[in-house]
Parts: structure tokens; C-alpha cells; sequence
């Protein structure tokens, strides 16, 4: 049996807490939905709810959706990780490189990877929350300026949407370039053989001196 290295251990940590921050993303975003679903579409029922209830919906939904994901990622970076050679070796130089960026650019690095599917849940999202309340059963509001103030809203939450997809394109566009230009300036795989048999030799003729 293989015993796992630290650095085997700390790429499976980084995947599965990542899994799980995704998962409480997921049942956030669903517990949000089913908040706004009882508050608007049966506001009798939520308000004879009390807080720790209230307080239920959201919470549960959030912790067994991510405690869901990251057993589902265990297993999926143990299926990766020990499937090959060049698999491991390939999940490893991953784990390196995103060990290597700072913050900002962690942050910046998962926006990129999921940026569709925030854009998507969010303006969904968004256009949800509006029609439920709008359309809720408490509002007296007749039925086309509903729809009006609906679409106004609709509208003011596609241009955000938009927006966030252009700052996140450009955004993605400035890393790339400055990855580029940072292999540029890296020496060749030539190079570094070259240096590299430099320094054999200066090591070779320093021990025969001794």
C-alpha cells in the first residue's frame, strides 16, 4: 500500500475543500430559492414560521449539499490522482501551479474557471427573487404595473450580468497576457539542461581537486 506524500495530502485537501465550497455554493443558491418560494409564494405559511426554522431552511440545505460535494470530490481526486503516472503527475504540477498564486490571483483564477456559472445563477437568481416578490400573493399592485416594474428590473439585472461577464473576460484576458509574458522571460527546457550539466561539471571537478 502507497503512503500518500505531504504534498499528495495537501492537493487532496486544496480539491476537497474546493469540491465543498462549491457544494455550499449550490445549496445556498437552492435554499435561497425555496426562502423566497414560501416568503412570497405562501407568505401565510412563512410568517407563522419561527426564526430557527427560517434559519433551517437555509442552512441545511447549504451544509449537506457541500458535505455531499466533497465526499463526491474525494473520490473523484482519488480516481484522478492514482489512475496513472502521468494522471499524478499531472494533478501535481495543478496543485503547484495554483499553490503558487497569491490571493488576488486564486481569486481571480476561480471567476475564470466558473465564471459562466456564477454569471448564469446570479442573473437566474436575480430574476427570481424579482417576479416572486413582485408577483407575490401580499402585493396589491395591479397586474401590469407588475409586470412593468418587473421587466424594468429584468433588465437593469441582464445589463449587471453583462457587465460582470465583461469585467470577468478582461479580467481573464490581463492574466493570460502577463502568463505569457512571464514564459516568455522563463529560460528554455535547452537552457536549463545547459546550466544544468554547468553545474554537474563544476561539482565534478571540485570533488577530484579534493
Amino acid at each position: 500500500m502507497k503512503i500518500p506524500r505531504a504534498e499528495e495530502l495537501e492537493a487532496h485537501s486544496q480539491y476537497v475543500l474546493a469540491e465543498g465550497t462549491k457544494g455550499l455554493w449550490y445549496g445556498t443558491f437552492g435554499a435561497l430559492v425555496l426562502q423566497t418560494y414560501l416568503k412570497y409564494g405562501q407568505p401565510a405559511k412563512y410568517k407563522v414560521m419561527n426564526p430557527s426554522v427560517r434559519a433551517a431552511i437555509i442552512i441545511c440545505p447549504a451544509i449537506t449539499v457541500s458535505a455531499l460535494w466533497a465526499d463526491l470530490g474525494s473520490v473523484e481526486f482519488d480516481k484522478r490522482m492514482y489512475s496513472s503516472i502521468y494522471s499524478e503527475q499531472k494533478v501535481l504540477k495543478e496543485y503547484q501551479d495554483w499553490k503558487a498564486l497569491s490571493a488576488s490571483g486564486k481569486t481571480l483564477q476561480v471567476l475564470d474557471d466558473h465564471k459562466n456559472k456564477v454569471i448564469a445563477t446570479t442573473w437566474a437568481g436575480s430574476l427570481y427573487y424579482f417576479k416572486a416578490k413582485i408577483f407575490s400573493k401580499s402585493s396589491h399592485i395591479p397586474q401590469p404595473q407588475r409586470w412593468a416594474k418587473f421587466q424594468t428590473l429584468a433588465a437593469g439585472s441582464t445589463v449587471g450580468a453583462v457587465a460582470l461577464a465583461l469585467g470577468l473576460y478582461v479580467a481573464e484576458g490581463s492574466r493570460r497576457k502577463a502568463h505569457a509574458e512571464l514564459l516568455a522571460k522563463a529560460p528554455s527546457q535547452e537552457e536549463i539542461d545547459r546550466l544544468q550539466q554547468e553545474h554537474d561539471l563544476e561539482q565534478y571537478f571540485s570533488a577530484t581537486k579534493k
